[in-house]
């Protein structure tokens, strides 16, 4: 089990990644409310920021279907003036229409502190196109049902990007793995030694992949 496994709980999550990211934000030290991110934002029902914004955390919800977004507007009038900013954009990877370009729209800092991409698909493609910001967190979707050491990205007849291709491309971004929720939850190479996690963890980030882990509760 890894060291965040037992903090797994979902409140607006799917994966447990709300007690997850708890954690993590109190290990790190970061202060809160921070800022957040969220790509693929959908109708908001399920969500990785949301229990962050409840608590305080400002927030950016991008999505691209007219009817979630409207869902999101609709949402965001429960906080205050500010503090969610919704975008209808379709994410890509290209100069234009990735999120670099989608990022500065808004005022976020460079380091800002969470980042979310869930968009059934090309996951991969739009993190490693992302190169002016360095969020201190980044919770990116993968297929989880693809086998540990199989590379894959998305496209040409498959779906999702596996562990292992996600893996290299935290790395190479500087980023390590803290967590394997069915999606991948990293934190920046230079704040890794907050976390607490064992020298096993560290050197072999691959025994942290968990398709199934545990029942979950909610809070």
């Amino acid at each position: 089990m890894g060291t965040f496994e037992g903090f797994r709980r979902n409140v607006h999550s799917q994966n447990g990644e709300d007690g997850v990211l708890m954690e993590l934000i109190d290990r790190l030290g970061l202060p809160s409310p921070g800022i957040c991110v969220e790509v693929g934002a959908s109708d908001g029902t399920l969500s990785n920021v949301l229990r962050l914004i409840e608590k305080g955390w400002r927030g950016v919800l991008i999505e691209h279907a007219e009817i979630n977004v409207a869902a999101l507007r609709a949402l965001a009038q429960r906080f205050s003036a500010g503090q969610v900013k919704v975008l209808r954009r379709m994410v890509g990877y290209g100069e234009r229409d990735g999120l670099d370009a989608v990022m500065g729209l808004t005022d976020v800092p460079r380091e800002f502190d969470l980042l979310s991409i869930d968009i059934d698909g090309y996951d991969f493609q739009v993190w490693r196109a992302f190169t002016r910001y360095q969020p201190k967190i980044v919770i990116v979707e993968i297929n989880s049902g693809i086998p540990l050491g199989i590379r894959q990205v998305h496209g040409e007849g498959r779906q999702g990007a596996s562990f292992t291709s996600m893996l290299e491309l935290g790395a190479a971004k500087g980023y390590r793995l803290a967590c394997h929720t069915g999606n991948m939850v990293f934190v920046r190479a230079d704040l890794l030694g907050r976390l607490g996690l064992t020298d096993e963890e560290v050197a072999q980030p691959e025994i942290l992949f968990n398709y199934a882990g545990p029942e979950l509760r909610g809070e």
